[in-house]
């Protein structure tokens, strides 16, 4: 019975991906045909449904990007163009419709030039892509370990001669091309953002009164890597100083530190409803108190260390709780805010809009934190009662995780 059940569910599986293949594939067609007939708007609508299906290549972001270039779009052009470029490091048709769009951005950002050495290496290194150069490394090491063969088997002292030099010439053509390969994955996997707005003003400080010292305008690539670095070395000082860490490791405080960090960020970004504008701010992003990543976290942690203790005490969430408890408004209102989750998510799916999951997260965690002030849970005398609560502190606590996860951020269990 287990494997009829397992052939039906693979079979409606595989039935379900031909569909959705078939789908994507006259969507493609859909978009394509938009796109020559001069109708951009609809070919950016019908790309972004096969992208909102999972089937991304390069070819798609890349026709996506001239949609975005043709209507003016010039920051989602580029990002985009970048994308593809993900996929397909080398094309060339890629890499010259972004050198387009980038020679309209305002803003000429000129890097340093490197010395002619460090061209002529690079220029070597951009011929193949990371995992080209790996395979490549693979074969120079296979014909340096041949090498050593000959010069450690054969007697002939001119061969152990040519065995020595081979060893060491394709020894060093390994790590060199070894090196190109590291070097290539790390640039290529290497984090930058794209302007989108208009214009976006750099301040002296994080503060709404700091002074202005540039603009960036739509289009201008930033490094990314710089602020995530920042936003997680902001969490570890701010958690150290709030007393976050105590009694962890370094190797805990560190990994605290960094989903903290990052959740801070993606949280405050994705807070926001995409057609409004933000300032990004790095110090209130890390507050635990008020609508921010960490609060939430915080209010996780914290549900976490609620059942570590129920457990300790031999306290067990029976599969079906006792009938016949009074609950309280407060609790009543908890349990419908989890019960409403599914059409939250529902919503969020229809309107492209992941801060009605981010806003309704909050919400939760708001109301669960007053309940948690305001009522007794594991010292409540009334053993049913306590049971109850947590059961309905395990059902927030696994909505605060399936939120959050929908929204690519991390709940530490501790904190």
């Amino acid at each position: 019975m287990k494997k009829i059940i397992i052939y039906v569910i693979a079979i409606f599986w595989g039935v379900s991906s031909v569909f959705a293949i078939d789908n994507n594939d006259a969507l493609w067609e859909k978009g394509n045909e938009a796109y020559v007939n001069g109708n951009y708007g609809e070919a950016i609508i019908l790309y972004d449904s096969i992208v909102q299906s999972g089937y991304v290549s390069g070819k798609l972001y890349y026709n996506l990007g001239n949609a975005h270039f043709k209507v003016g779009h010039l920051g989602k052009s580029i990002l985009n163009y970048k994308r593809a470029l993900r996929f397909k490091p080398y094309d060339a048709d890629f890499r010259y419709n972004l050198s387009i769009a980038e020679s309209r951005t305002k803003d000429k950002i000129e890097f340093l030039p490197g010395f002619a050495f460090g061209r002529w290496v690079d220029g070597w290194r951009s011929y193949l892509t990371s995992n080209d150069w790996g395979i490549v490394s693979l074969v120079m090491l296979a014909l340096a370990l041949g090498g050593v063969l000959v010069y450690l088997l054969l007697r002939n002292k001119k061969r152990r001669k040519i065995g020595f030099a081979t060893m060491v010439t394709f020894g060093a053509l390994a790590l060199m091309t070894l090196w190109f390969a590291i070097a290539e994955k790390r640039d290529m996997s290497s984090r930058q953002g794209v302007v989108m707005a208009t214009a976006a003003s750099v301040k002296s400080s994080p503060e709404g009164n700091g002074r202005e010292l540039f603009v960036l305008h739509e289009g201008t690539v930033v490094d990314a890597d710089d602020l995530m670095e920042e936003m997680v070395a902001t969490a570890k000082e701010t958690s150290q100083e709030l007393g976050k860490l105590d009694g962890l490791t370094q190797a805990e405080a560190d990994d605290i530190a960094r989903i903290v960090g990052m959740g801070a960020l993606k949280y405050f970004i994705l807070k926001v409803d995409a057609r409004k504008n933000m300032t990004f701010n790095p110090k209130e992003s890390i507050d635990f108190n008020g609508n921010t990543g960490p609060f939430i976290q915080y209010t996780y942690a914290r549900i976490q260390s609620v059942l570590r203790k129920a457990t300790e005490w031999g306290i067990m969430i029976p599969a079906q709780l006792p009938a016949g408890i009074e609950l309280s408004e407060k609790e009543e209102g908890l349990i419908q805010m989890v019960a409403d989750f599914a059409a939250v998510v529902k919503q969020a799916g229809e309107d492209y809009s992941p801060s009605i999951i981010a806003n309704y997260t909050y919400d939760l965690v708001k109301e669960y934190n007053q309940f948690y002030h305001d009522f007794s849970i594991l010292r409540e005398e009334n053993e049913a009662v306590k049971v109850f609560r947590i059961a309905l502190s395990a059902n927030v606590a696994k909505v605060v995780r399936l939120g959050m996860g929908l929204l690519g951020i991390e709940v530490p269990s501790r904190m």
